[in-house]
């Protein structure tokens, strides 16, 4: 999940994103909150929700991050001169096939296993 994907989401949908749960989500938004990195406020269309959404200058610096991380990427890709294609392919491929042997084995890349679904 990232912020920058989500328009300013409820603490209840960032806690139901895949690999995530309730729990885990409201330890960290309130450590962000805290920081100050995360900001806080009342639903306009339903007063008990809680919408949360980036800082306006934490908004920027992920902006910026983003950027860079974009102009990197082509750069390296540029450099790469006619292999780049061949990159591409590979990358495309292990893309598609990563996520189900990851979960063959049981585990997220970081290594850490996954959360348990409730049974239907």
């Amino acid at each position: 999940m990232t912020m920058r994907e989500l328009d300013h989401p409820t603490q209840n949908e960032v806690g139901a994103l895949p690999d995530t749960s309730k729990s885990l989500a409201s330890q960290r938004v309130a450590v962000l909150v805290e920081k100050g990195m995360l900001g806080q406020r009342r639903d306009p269309a339903n007063h008990r929700q809680v919408r949360l959404g980036l800082t306006e200058a934490d908004a920027d610096t992920l902006e910026a991050v983003h950027a860079e991380m974009a102009g990197n990427a082509a750069e390296i890709f540029d450099s790469l001169g006619p292999d780049r294609a061949g990159l591409a392919r590979t990358l495309n491929r292990l893309v598609r096939i990563l996520p189900a042997k990851v979960r063959e084995k049981g585990a997220r890349p970081n290594g850490l296993p996954f959360r348990k679904s409730a049974p239907d």
